[in-house]
């Protein structure tokens, strides 16, 4: 069994535009569950291995009045901020992982603002006869990766639609033979940020490709490959494609050695962030003791000015800086956390 719980020290950086793990909503709630019984051997034709869909126009049309039953209510469960009635409909080893909804809910909050609409994006049905290499979706340009051991499975994908943002939770509804009354369970759940500033990926993609300033377009290829993330459930092609255009414009290695030569301070790592207002770039400061608060800003303020004398810096929001003591994970927010500062 997988899943992978949010970190609260990640919450904590979101509100202050912080690593891309927590803005991106990045909360990912997720169960490779495996069934008592043997999944079946029996051959299955191609057709079956394909992706079905089963919503035209917005409209649900399942194969089944209980599958609708369980969606309608994960729908109203999620828009209500029901944790209890959505816990029930976990699958019975999901529901003895603890997983934090609270602070699922939190994240989606935090970032869409009440009062946020749930509408049916997709309905998929997969029946992958035991297998799990992915299957591909080319109406949706995406793959989708079956859970092991049932034969049949349906990924719904819904969206989140809030005052500026909009995202997707995915949701994965297996078969539940010993319950006559539940036959839905939930063995998956997933949420992502799909827009940022109020364009989805293919904007930031098309915003990309225009800009003048290889510093700041290398930022904006980042985001449109941060918004198209893969999931263990779910893949888009067109990530590749994106960083494949991302790299041939610079390097990694190249954008940190640019922000690293202008910089003088002991840099740990850097990476990009959506910001209020843009684009931005953490810094991961290795500090030997701890600063105070007004040494901290006064630090962080130092880095931002070195940054603002270089032409490629107009065209970012700000930075955050995070301080990390000797011995802390450098890829990680520290004890004394960050401070995000906006460019001015």
């Amino acid at each position: 069994m997988l899943i992978a719980y949010p970190n609260k020290q990640a919450c904590r950086d979101v509100m202050n535009y912080a690593a891309w793990p927590c803005l991106a909503v990045f909360v990912w709630l997720l169960a490779a569950i495996a069934v008592a019984s043997a999944p079946t051997t029996a051959p299955q034709t191609a057709a079956l291995r394909q992706c079905l869909v089963h919503n035209q126009n917005g409209k649900l049309q399942s194969p089944s009045k209980s599958l609708d039953a369980a969606i309608n209510a994960s729908i109203d469960y999620i828009a209500n901020r029901n944790i209890p009635a959505l816990t029930k409909q976990f699958h019975p080893r999901l529901q003895q992982m603890g997983i934090d909804l609270p602070d699922f809910f939190k994240r989606i909050e935090m970032i869409y603002r009440r009062p946020y609409k749930v509408n049916i994006a997709r309905l998929w049905e997969l029946q992958p006869d035991g297998e799990v290499a992915p299957i591909a979706c080319p109406q949706d340009a995406l793959q989708l990766k079956p859970m092991y051991g049932f034969r049949q499975q349906f990924f719904l994908w819904l969206s989140v639609i809030g005052k500026t943002e909009m995202g997707r939770i995915l949701i994965v509804y297996v078969p539940n033979s010993k319950d006559a009354k539940a036959k839905w369970h939930i063995a998956a759940l997933h949420s992502q940020q799909w827009t940022h500033l109020g364009h989805d990926f293919n904007l930031w993609l098309q915003q990309a490709e225009k800009e003048k300033t290889a510093m700041l377009a290398y930022v904006k290829y980042d985001i449109a490959a941060k918004l198209l993330r893969d999931s263990p459930f779910i893949k888009f092609p067109q990530t590749a494609l994106i960083r494949s255009k991302q790299h041939q414009l610079l390097t990694t290695a190249v954008w940190e050695k640019t922000i690293r030569s202008t910089l003088q301070a002991q840099i740990l790592a850097i990476e990009t962030i959506l910001a209020a207002g843009g684009v931005g770039i953490l810094l991961r400061i290795s500090l030997e003791k701890p600063l105070s608060g007004a040494d901290s800003r006064s630090l962080c303020a130092q880095l931002l000015q070195q940054l603002q004398a270089k032409s490629w810096f107009q065209g970012f929001a700000g930075i955050k800086c995070s301080f990390v003591l000797r011995g802390e994970d450098p890829s990680k927010e520290g004890v004394l956390g960050g401070l995000y500062m906006p460019r001015r």
